[in-house]
């Protein structure tokens, strides 16, 4: 079974991505939420990430609850190591008061043994073998909480995650043009991606255009196409981005970056499903769904007159907002699992001090990317990222499992890859995660340079 499998399977409570629906008024009756209470319930969810009983939990909505390995304990652990009755735990005003019953190996905070402390919400304590998370309660699953869990490549099955698939259920059915929101490296793209592909246009073709990364001059050619002789270099005819995209989806990444005089030809195109190119006097048809993202406010920006009313409701039919990483830290154990298999890591896995680093020491202010990143830099340096204290040395856990070493060629290419990715992943921190400034500086042509960040799944 793979990392991603035992993830599912082990962790059932955790999340890779969640969304709040915002939907616009034109189809507000298909989305309509209704008046079910969304915000975390009073007391926590105790999960058992790691360890034999890895899956089990506990609603504690209030009282108290003793956990250890006797059959009279309300949170029954399979683990030698465990005692009888090991600890409890208290619903208090300000957190979850810890006491440990005179455990024979401890009950453990952040390494540290506690024999009583309140803590918040996303704490993970470590006893014997076996770790716990202290997450919060939602209500059950409903009409707006699907049941399942997973959504094409998005994992999870915490209630935030139940609710954007339960979106996504919905969007399946329509064709309307959906703005995503969310700050950077928080996975929008992921998220159009799935929508699209479990759209009926999901054969079609899925074209990205990431308005942040063309100049000004070369958007509107990008988005409608040109003619040719239309302006200087212009040496062939040239399908736009719309054309290309013809009967599947157009992915218009940080749409809030669009030259204001393109605007009103982006909601033309909107509106009459034709776009006419550059050095043109006709227009074509095309069918084309549009999916927006943005990390900016666009309601600011409408206000602010740096982008247009008509096109920010026009794109607001249904809106998508991806919370940051810092709102959702019980989902870390199992993003980690993942992100280390897709960078070929499947032998390595976070020692449990580190893993707890992870969920309560950071804020994550780069989202999953950043995680991503700083899983790239241990493994490349062994090392802490900045903002996790004092600069320390990160322990893992190599597969111990008898095998044979692969062949040197093999050895060879995944050390070559890791070195080629991990150059990739500073160069970007270095240049603030702006992609032509980090080509520039690695001596590489920008479209190379992000050939080779979407060739390691960086972007």
């Amino acid at each position: 079974m793979t990392p991603r499998l035992r993830a599912r399977a082990a962790l059932r409570s955790f999340v890779v991505m969640s969304a709040f629906e915002q939907p616009g008024k034109t189809i507000s009756l298909l989305l309509e939420r209704g008046d079910e209470e969304t915000s975390p319930l009073p007391g926590c969810t105790i999960h058992v990430v790691l360890g034999a009983s890895a899956g089990a939990r506990l609603e504690l909505p209030g009282g108290s609850a003793v956990i250890g390995r006797g059959r009279g304990c309300d949170l029954v652990l399979d683990d030698r190591r465990v005692s009888s009755r090991h600890l409890r735990i208290d619903v208090a005003e300000d957190g979850f008061l810890v006491t440990d019953l005179g455990s024979k190996n401890g009950t453990f905070y952040l390494e540290t043994r506690v024999e009583r402390a309140v803590l918040p919400l996303g704490s993970t304590l470590r006893v014997g073998d076996t770790r716990l998370l202290l997450a919060s309660r939602y209500q059950s699953a409903s009409e707006t909480h699907s049941a399942l869990d997973h959504y094409g490549k998005l994992i999870g099955t915490s209630p935030a995650m139940r609710r954007l698939y339960a979106l996504l259920e919905k969007l399946e059915r329509i064709d309307y043009a959906t703005l995503i929101l969310g700050e950077t490296g928080v996975g929008k793209e992921l998220v159009a991606r799935e929508i699209h592909a479990h759209s009926q246009r999901g054969l079609g073709p899925f074209e990205v255009c990431d308005c942040a990364a063309l100049t000004p001059t070369l958007v509107e050619s990008e988005l409608f196409g040109h003619r040719r002789g239309a302006f200087t270099g212009a040496d062939s005819d040239y399908r736009g981005a719309f054309q290309r995209a013809d009967g599947g989806t157009i992915f218009l990444d940080e749409i809030g970056e669009l030259p204001l005089e393109l605007q009103p030809k982006l909601l033309r195109a909107l509106e009459s499903h034709q776009v006419r190119p550059v050095g043109s006097s006709k227009t074509v048809s095309v069918d084309t769904r549009v999916i927006a993202a943005t990390n900016r406010d666009l309601g600011a920006a409408v206000e602010s007159g740096r982008f247009r009313k008509d096109l920010f409701f026009r794109l607001n039919a249904v809106t998508v907002t991806v919370p940051p990483l810092r709102e959702r830290r019980e989902d870390i154990p199992v993003l980690v699992g993942v992100l280390l298999e897709e960078m070929g890591h499947r032998e390595v896995a976070i020692a449990p001090a580190t893993l707890e680093l992870f969920i309560t020491g950071h804020v994550w202010p780069g989202n999953v990317r950043e995680l991503r990143n700083a899983l790239a830099r241990f493994r490349a340096t062994g090392r802490e990222p900045v903002g996790f204290g004092e600069d320390s040395e990160v322990r893992t856990e190599i597969a111990g499992d008898g095998r044979a070493p692969p062949p040197f060629q093999d050895e060879k290419r995944r050390v070559l890859e890791g070195f080629e990715r991990d150059y990739l992943v500073r160069q970007l921190e270095l240049a603030d995660n702006n992609i032509s400034q980090a080509a520039r500086a690695s001596g590489l042509e920008r479209t190379q340079f992000k050939r080779l960040l979407r060739k390691h799944g960086i972007i």
